[in-house]
């Protein structure tokens, strides 16, 4: 087995590109269990950087989606298969697999000349073209159905907020399930069967009635006219008879037309309607003489209605056949899913027998009346709400024609044989393509067969549909050279003995050897004189479902429109049956009620309530000493109210900045209340281009605000760098990016309501010496407006960065977008857009000066540069005319300004939302709900290296310029990730912390994060230092009610609290926790998807 070392270049599996990506590196690979980076990382891991994208792969899958680099003169290795059901020795490559890599097998269809050339399984032949041009090497676009719920959540809500939908549910589970203990077949029978209705009229409308088009989409792909291969997309809608249908989605296709779902205006009622492409249609023709007896048939598709000679209308279809709508789809999708829980498993026997016996029911009812199929297979075979098997497509059927006069009752067919091939190739029966009369009950019978090995076997037995087997291997009672190559492949799961004697009965080589259906149903009631004629059928009398397969197919069917199974052990069931049930069994009543309760736990489970925690409210004023706290270092700078030191946090290790402001005294200093309310407003502003506040500590003559650090020193003093100092100029594009996040926090402000009013280069701060990412400091003039406030007459700021209606005490958010026009001027330029004269002329004050720069920035219009001609580009002089414009009205707001071309412009590729911070967002989403707010204030308190690369990622996402994720958006991000409705929601209803129907900036990196901070001890050290405010060591209910439980939300907090802290552990006799519990509850390893079945978005 291969193993990877640090360095080592590699070839790594991209599900994006769908390719091996051949310019992997290996960035580390442990061979122990290790913390990299503060991951905990199992041995055997590979992190692998390529121009993919950044990951780490887990042991399990390193060899999957890992290799070697390959030399030129190799062939590349095939794409990663989906892991195999476990085997005695690995299986090789499958024959018969879809062509797509998308570890399905080929379905073969009907296609010219008899020929199994497919090489798509029917998912992909659902694409444009079909089975003829997907196996052809198409490479279109695949329309593929989604079966997956949009919300699991509301799914969840809706079944348990109605007892009419939980009874329904109920039932359909236990049809489905069967039962424990004692519950009969027919006891699960009685949860619910559909109700018989008149069946339609039988002999069709014909097109003489009135068919109004009133909405038709131009039909297909292509734009062009439509083939029968093609399909409708968009909403169509039509009146019949003066009824209105309308067209709501393309469901399937097969050898006589399309099928789509459609609805009757006037009831509501769905159906799915055929569109032949057939004018002498052979199933239309059959519908039509079909017996109500044989419609009515619990497993036999009810029709509702014909519609005869529509091709002028309907173009290419030809006559529409609308029948009931059956929601759960094929056979087919249980046996094709790739679901975990159900993917190359065999179905559990007891369902497996079910179904069949459904089969053998229904087509008995078919022969009885003269009708026999020539097409069975998992696609025409559907599952009802029911759990039932209903029988469609009368495409190739046949019916021998009734006396004239006769009454429909049951008759036999005189004559059953013929000579035309027709069905499937991996269904059909040897005889069938023989070129010689054959027998199509015989045949059928045949088929029965072929869906019962594949019901077990996942895939078909036959080299027709893709398997090992031949034939000529049928031979013999036991069919024994036959089930030897079927072991020995390794494809195939072991088949019970009992299931290999039913499939040999009715594979037999001479078809006079088969039963026909009406022994077959004697059978499954226990006739034993058919039973000693076909050895094997005994099977069909074994019980449908017992107390194992209870446990099996509970945990698959419960949950089965979410996508994931219900984990249950063997001990679970007995519980639940003596619970909820009497006398070891469970009547419907029961069942419903467990149903119920089982939903309930998975909707708390997956979607807990929210206990909502805020950053700003861990800004708090800390009572201890600043110095006990941090380390006091240097001094930074020094301004008329006070002092900057730069500090590091004793425990966390993290670097910050103290601005000490010293109180009012005399003349000197600042009030508090005016100190305070700078704090308040930064604690409000969570954005990631706002300085961010941590705590503030106050002595008699001072008020320290403890402030992330920011090294690179104020925009301003870049500007005199490069314009008085002749430092190398900055290019453009650093311009342009200092614009685009001064105004993002513009933006994220307005919408907060709040105005800086005091926007210049000295409350820039750069982040660092190298780098164009800026902070937005000073606070000490913004204010909030109130909701229906429209301006301020509150006079303040910067003269020379004071728009022209300040002077008329008219101030509004877009006086802000003026300074920020001056600004860009000064970057430009290092000068100012309007200045009066200076040093001041002869004679003049300082009152002369400033009067007569507020007449300029009123009046005049902006000075000329030279640079502005030529240094720069056309676009950045626009947007500054702009930004300068006086009329406040055609002045843009920050998002206006923000769609200007110039920051397209300069844009940069944004990182990738990566696989690894989309494992995390999972992880996340897992953790109990004290935690996740536990992981919002080491969020705001950390400054971790990843900060800068979630920063671009948050802003690339931020599609609307607001600060924050909409989680409508970012939804959509995570699914085109790979995951699944489940994984998405539960992520979103994990982030949006305060339920604002966003994720903030904070929010998302404590979601980033918590992979790596949970196994950093210092910053969980520090936080757990933030709520042991007395220093002894341990912390209580008290000490988070006092961080978490405030506002709107203390009372749901001291509610949930309790319940939540038992995850800790035991508590102490004081009612408190220690350290060493509290950052072992942090610690824990947590659960992530594997990287490899995810995929980077950008």
């Amino acid at each position: 087995m291969a193993s990877f070392v640090k360095g080592e270049r590699v070839e790594v599996w991209s599900n994006s590109q769908k390719a091996w990506v051949t310019d992997g590196v290996v960035l580390e690979a442990p061979e122990v269990d290790c913390v990299i980076d503060g991951y905990a990382i199992p041995a055997g891991a590979v992190k692998v950087t390529s121009s993919a994208g950044t990951k780490w792969i887990l042991p399990d899958q390193v060899f999957d989606v890992l290799r070697k680099a390959q030399g030129e003169h190799l062939a590349p290795a095939p794409a990663p298969a989906p892991k195999p059901a476990p085997a005695s020795k690995p299986a090789p490559v499958r024959a018969g697999m879809c062509k797509n890599a998308c570890g399905r097998p080929v379905q073969p269809g009907l296609t010219r000349g008899m020929k199994a050339f497919d090489t798509c399984c029917k998912k992909c032949a659902q694409g444009k073209g079909g089975h003829d041009a997907n196996c052809g090497g198409s490479s279109g676009s695949l329309l593929r159905r989604d079966t997956g719920l949009e919300d699991p959540r509301v799914w969840l809500q809706e079944i348990l907020g109605s007892e009419e939908a939980l009874a329904k549910y109920a039932g359909k589970v236990m049809a489905g399930v069967g039962a424990a203990g004692s519950m009969t077949a027919e006891q699960a029978k009685e949860a619910g069967r559909w109700i018989d209705r008149p069946v339609g009229l039988a002999s069709g409308i014909d097109r003489d009635c009135d068919i109004v088009v009133k909405n038709r989409p131009d039909l297909n792909f292509d734009g062009l006219k439509p083939a029968p291969d093609r399909v409708w997309l968009g909403n169509m809608t039509f009146e019949i008879a003066s009824e209105e249908w309308t067209v709501d989605k393309f469901l399937n296709y097969g050898a006589e037309g399309q099928t789509y779902l459609v609805t009757r205006s006037g009831t509501g009622e769905r159906f799915a309607a055929k569109f032949c492409s057939k004018e002498d249609s052979m199933e239309v023709k059959l519908v039509q003489d079909l017996p109500r007896q044989l419609v009515k048939h619990e497993n036999f598709i009810k029709y509702e209605l014909i519609v005869l000679n529509v091709h002028g209308i309907f173009a290419p279809a030809h006559h529409i056949i609308f029948m009931e709508h059956i929601p759960n789809g094929e056979l087919f999708d249980v046996l094709a899913s790739q679901e975990p829980s159900v993917a190359g498993k065999p179905l559990n026997e007891g369902t497996s027998r079910r179904f069949l016996k459904d089969i053998i029911s229904g087509m008995a009812e078919c022969y009885r009346y003269g009708v026999t199929h020539r097409d069975l297979k998992p696609e025409n075979l559907l599952i009802n709400e029911n759990g039932k098997i209903v029988i469609i497509d009368m495409g190739h059927a046949k019916r021998v024609v009734e006396p004239p006069g006769a009454p429909p009752n049951p008759l036999a067919l005189s004559r059953t044989t013929t000579s035309n091939p027709y069905g499937t190739p991996a269904f059909n029966a040897p005889e069938v393509s023989a070129g010689k009369s054959y027998d199509c009950e015989w045949s059928d019978v045949w088929s029965v067969g072929v869906i019962a090995f594949y019901l077990h076997g996942k895939l078909p037995a036959f080299q027709a549909g893709g398997g090992v087997a031949d034939w000529k291997d049928v031979s013999g009672p036991a069919n024994d050279k036959l089930w030897r190559k079927i072991v020995s492949s390794n494809y195939y799961p072991p088949f019970p003995v009992e299931l290999q004697g039913f499939i040999n009965a009715l594979w037999r080589l001479d078809p006079a050897e088969r039963p026909r259906f009406s022994q077959l149903e004697r059978a499954m009631n226990g006739d034993e004189e058919v039973v000693s004629e076909f050895p094997g059928l005994q099977w069909l009398t074994f019980p449908v479902n017992d107390v194992e397969s209870f446990i099996d197919e509970l945990s698959r069917y419960l949950l089965q429109p979410i996508g994931v199974p219900l984990q249950v052990d063997d001990q679970t069931p007995a519980d639940w049956v003596s619970k909820y049930g009497t006398g070891g069994a469970m009547d419907t009543a029961a069942f419903t009620k467990l149903v119920h309760v089982l939903l309930e736990d998975r909707l708390q489970t997956w979607f807990p309530q929210k206990l909502c925690a805020k950053t700003h409210n861990f800004v708090q004023k800390n009572p201890g000493k600043l110095e006990a706290v941090y380390d006091i270092g240097k001094l930074l700078g020094e301004g008329s109210f006070g002092k900057v030191y730069n500090v590091q946090h004793r425990i966390a290790g993290e670097s910050r900045v103290c601005k000490k402001i010293a109180k009012l005294k005399g003349r000197d200093g600042m009030k508090v209340e005016e100190i305070l309310q700078e704090i308040e407003s930064m604690a409000t502003l969570d954005h990631p281009n706002v300085i961010k506040v941590y705590e503030y500590f106050e002595d008699r003559d001072s008020v320290s605000q403890i402030m992330e650090p920011c090294y690179g020193g104020e925009l301003q003093d870049r500007i005199n760098d490069v314009f008085q100092k002749g430092q190398p100029r900055y290019d453009e594009t650093f311009v342009c990016d200092v614009m685009k996040q001064t105004l993002r926090a513009l933006a994220f402000m307005h919408s907060h309501k709040f105005m800086h009013k005091d926007l210049k280069p000295q409350n820039i701060m750069l982040v660092s010496k190298d780098s164009s990412s800026i902070k937005v400091i000073d606070f000490g003039l913004a204010e909030l407006f109130t909701p229906d406030q429209k301006h301020s007459d509150a006079f303040g700021g910067t003269l020379l960065y004071m728009a022209p209606e300040v002077f008329k005490l008219k101030l509004v958010f877009k006086s802000d977008i003026w300074s920020a026009g001056v600004i860009l001027y000064n970057l430009l330029t290092g000068d100012y857009p309007f200045m009066a004269a200076w040093p001041l002329p002869k004679g003049k004050t300082m009152e002369w000066w400033q009067s007569e720069l507020a007449r300029s920035v009123q009046e005049d219009h902006f000075r000329d540069n030279k640079l502005l001609h030529g240094a720069w580009s056309a676009e950045s002089g626009d947007l500054l005319k702009h930004m300068l414009e006086k009329d406040v009205n055609k002045r843009p707001d920050a998002a206006g300004c923000l769609e200007h071309g110039w920051f397209k412009k300069h844009e940069a590729t944004p990182p990738a939302l990566s696989v690894g911070v989309t494992q995390c967002l999972e992880a996340y989403a897992g953790q109990p709900e004290l935690k996740k707010a536990i992981f919002l204030l080491i969020a705001h308190m950390c400054t971790a290296p990843a900060l800068g690369e979630l920063r671009a990622i948050f802003t690339h996402f931020d599609v609307v310029n607001r600060g924050a994720l909409s989680l409508s958006h970012f939804r959509e991000v995570l699914f085109k990730s790979g995951m699944s409705a489940l994984q998405v929601e539960r992520i979103a209803h994990a982030l949006d912390q305060d339920v604002s129907g966003t994720v903030t900036w904070t929010e998302f990196i404590a979601a980033a994060l918590c992979v790596s901070v949970c196994g950093n001890r210092r910053l969980v050290e520090a936080a757990f230092a933030v709520f042991d405010t007395d220093n002894d060591g341990k912390v209580g209910l008290e000490d988070f009610s006092r961080y978490f439980a405030l506002g709107d939300v203390k009372e749901v907090w001291l509610r949930q609290l309790p319940r939540e802290l038992q995850i800790m552990g035991d508590k102490g006799a004081d009612g408190k926790y220690t350290k060493e519990q509290f950052v072992h509850y942090m610690g824990k390893r947590m659960v992530v998807t594997s990287g490899d079945v995810l995929t980077a978005v950008s």
